[in-house]
């Protein structure tokens, strides 16, 4: 119910305030570790819409990633996975991207949110789906380049449940 209502108020606030529609796509590397499981890394995806009242922006920055692995010595398939992550953030951004009006050549964010984590793999002898749900940091910066903005940023999820799964995310967008 708290979702409906947020979103509610999301929904009122983006129509009555004048908000900037802005999104950008790219490719991103998670950083996977929890309790009892080995460290894994996952490279793929990146779109992120985002609504700006101001310096103020709201997104969800989606991430899909496919990654596979094959044994060296006889050539077979080690193991493939499939892994998203699904966060809503607020952030706080200056300089450049803050607002289509900014004419800055250099800008930046930082913001808070709550993501959902997923990762499915299958290996030769493990088979699972490790989950990370809770709250994300994040930050980065932003330059010009030939007219459009290319977003480094990085982020943290501190999973809680069994495994205590951390994410860290490493993205670099480029702004449409």
């Amino acid at each position: 119910m708290k979702k409906i209502i947020f979103f509610g108020m999301f929904l009122v606030a983006a129509i009555s305030v004048k908000a900037q529609f802005s999104h950008a796509g790219g490719a991103t590397l998670f950083l996977v570790s929890a309790d009892n499981t080995d460290a894994t890394s996952a490279y793929g995806v990146s779109y992120f819409p985002r609504y700006s009242f101001g310096a103020i922006s709201v997104g969800v920055p989606i991430s899909a990633a496919i990654t596979g692995s094959t044994n060296s010595r006889t050539g077979a398939s080690a193991g493939s996975s499939f892994t998203y992550q699904l966060p809503l953030v607020v952030d706080y951004n200056f300089g450049l991207g803050a607002s289509d009006d900014e004419e800055s050549k250099f800008g930046g964010y930082a913001g808070l949110g709550y993501s959902l984590f997923s990762t499915s793999y299958v290996g030769v002898y493990t088979t699972g789906t490790l989950k990370a749900n809770g709250p994300m940091a994040r930050a980065g910066i932003r330059f010009l380049v030939k007219e459009h903005t290319l977003s480094l940023g990085a982020s943290f999820l501190k999973g809680g449940g069994d495994l205590k799964a951390n994410v860290i995310g490493v993205s670099l967008l480029y702004g449409f």
